[in-house]
């Protein structure tokens, strides 16, 4: 590659460089792109490099770019280039991961413990979901799809795993006591058995005490 295609694809993300790359991915600033003639792994490189990100490029991934001139967002830069070589990214919240598109997965979710809603909630607040690879369920039936490169479901999996493991929470489930506890209302006492308060059982009725014969009285003259 001479200098003259690597000064003009850099000066496609010159403007970039200076600011957070993370909010540059999802930003509506349109810039030029120029590329006469590079690899494309060096392309994304390159693009990683300006903006400051990490990028992990598959192995596999190989070809040229070639007479690339035009005007987008960083997103849609990136939608482009890999729409044209058969390939999907993805941006996990610290590595932005180049992959080929025959290598995305599919898994089947069990939703019946873990709703739809509470997954994608979790994935949006650990800034690890992408509206291109929603979750899909078949609603009732309580199954769900999840398609996509192969970090996007490696993080779906933990996720959901995390979340199953977690239970149904305290609120849906008590723990029953080892032992009854007593509680006090009022005049009455009742013992908690984990969900309801049953009445105590009646104490036995105390016996009268057996009076000692008076000093001197013989037993035998008593009746």
């Amino acid at each position: 590659m001479g200098p003259f295609a690597r000064a003009a694809l850099l000066a496609g993300f010159v403007a970039l460089s200076a600011g957070d790359g993370r909010a540059a991915l999802g930003g509506s600033e349109v810039h030029r792109y120029t590329i006469l003639s590079q690899d494309l792994r060096a392309v994304f490189e390159e693009f990683g490099a300006s903006l400051d990100l990490s990028v992990n490029i598959d192995p596999d991934i190989e070809g040229q770019v070639s007479n690339f001139r035009s005007e987008l967002t960083v997103k849609e830069f990136l939608n482009r280039l890999t729409a044209e070589h058969g390939l999907v990214w993805y941006f996990d919240g610290t590595t932005l991961h180049i992959t080929p598109a025959s290598n995305n997965r599919s898994i089947f979710v069990d939703f019946r413990r873990v709703t739809p809603a509470i997954l994608t909630e979790t994935l949006d607040t650990l800034a690890v979901a992408d509206d291109r690879f929603a979750v899909r369920s078949t609603g009732s039936q309580g199954i769900g799809v999840v398609t996509g490169p192969p970090r996007y479901i490696e993080l779906v999996e933990h996720a959901f795993t995390l979340l199953q493991s977690q239970g149904p929470g305290p609120q849906v489930q008590s723990a029953r006591p080892a032992r009854p506890v007593m509680v006090v209302r009022g005049g009455s006492v009742q013992l908690w058995e984990g969900r309801n308060t049953v009445p105590a059982p009646e104490p036995a009725e105390a016996q009268p005490p057996v009076e000692a014969p008076a000093d001197g009285a013989d037993e035998s003259d008593a009746g």
